[in-house]
């Protein structure tokens, strides 16, 4: 895709940022301001988010002292920014995180697409000079008409889109608002290693398939050839989206069960059944059930 097809007009550009290399995550990272927990804090991906409602592109271009692989000076990037901010360790992997502990803050990116063959602003672009990044080096500047002069010179070079990793935990927001942990409610990474095969000796209440089976067959005949719980009535055709349910639970002790006895319900219907609080031996009957699903399923003590 060329620029000019994936960018109307200048006045869709935010400005332009000087970064170090190649954007590779959904996020561009800034510095912070003031202590963390001020309102200074999140400042500039703040701006950059509440930027983007109108004006979402942001051109990236190497520059700065730190400035990877002679990349200074030469379009790396176009992408979109979208509304959502916060601490640069609530979008990414750990390891990413400490990588960028020198920018800790950051805004989540929508799209993020690479200039085919990073062109040189002045030697490939033909600017006059590199004065569109002035004092872009930790924020997103735009000199109007530098960046007009930009857009016209990029206007037919080909743009590739970056599969890059989405950010952890994405959350896509309509406005501009912060991540949901930087506001000191992080929500925990927890790590296990799962998929080995383990023998487990356990002892249960013996049940019946047959029994679920004919229960089954005969809701599937008395709905005219379709399965639909008995209290919200959700219907299909697959058996297996059901559960046969023992009004009487197995717990209260050995018995003989006909087909009849148990009842067709969805799992979610199901469960809350057998979410009794006051007896766990005596589960919610189906009128209550029906009853449930009428008030909405509300989250109660029903």
């Amino acid at each position: 895709m060329k620029f000019s097809e994936l960018i109307a007009s200048p006045r869709e550009i935010m400005g332009a940022k000087a970064v170090f290399g190649p954007i590779g995550s959904h996020i561009l990272c800034f510095g912070s301001r003031g202590d963390p927990g001020s309102s200074a804090y999140h400042s500039k991906p703040r701006a950059a988010a509440q930027r983007a409602v109108d004006q979402p592109w942001v051109i990236c271009i190497g520059g700065g002292s730190r400035v990877r692989d002679n990349l200074g000076g030469k379009v790396l990037n176009v992408v979109r920014v979208g509304y959502e901010y916060g601490d640069t360790a609530s979008f990414v992997e750990r390891e990413e995180a400490q990588r960028l502990a020198q920018w800790p803050v950051a805004v989540v990116l929508n799209d993020v697409w690479a200039v085919d063959g990073f062109p040189h602003v002045i030697e490939d672009l033909g600017m006059p000079d590199r004065r569109v990044l002035e004092n872009a080096m930790d924020g997103i500047i735009r000199h109007d008409t530098r960046i007009v002069e930009l857009c016209s010179r990029l206007a037919n070079w080909r743009l590739t889109p970056v599969a890059a990793k989405l950010p952890v935990n994405f959350r896509p927001s309509v406005r501009p608002t912060i991540s949901v942990r930087s506001q000191g409610r992080p929500i925990p990474t927890l790590e296990s290693e799962e998929g080995k095969e383990l023998w487990k000796l356990q002892r249960q209440k013996e049940t019946s398939p047959a029994l679920k089976k004919e229960a089954k067959r005969q809701n599937f005949e008395r709905h005219g050839g379709i399965y639909a719980c008995e209290a919200c009535r959700f219907a299909s055709v697959d058996s297996a989206l059901f559960d046969a349910h023992h009004p009487l639970p197995l717990a209260v002790g050995v018995r003989t069960t006909l087909a009849e006895h148990l009842v067709v319900l969805c799992p979610t219907c199901h469960r809350k059944a057998h979410r009794n609080g006051s007896n766990p031996l005596d589960p919610h009957s189906i009128e209550e059930l029906i009853r449930w699903n009428a008030a909405g399923r509300p989250d109660n003590n029903w």
